[in-house]
């Protein structure tokens, strides 16, 4: 699955949930994420 297939997915869900902080804030973590090499768990 590609990067903004994921994001896609992300933001319908995060809509119907009614999740505004994580529509806003999905992207800059996950990019956090990568760069600090953390594990799926963490």
């Amino acid at each position: 699955m590609s990067d903004n297939s994921i994001g896609k997915h992300i933001e319908f869900a995060a809509r119907a949930l009614k999740m505004p902080t994580i529509r806003r804030c999905w992207a800059e973590l996950a990019e956090r994420a990568r760069a600090e090499n953390w594990t799926h768990e963490q």
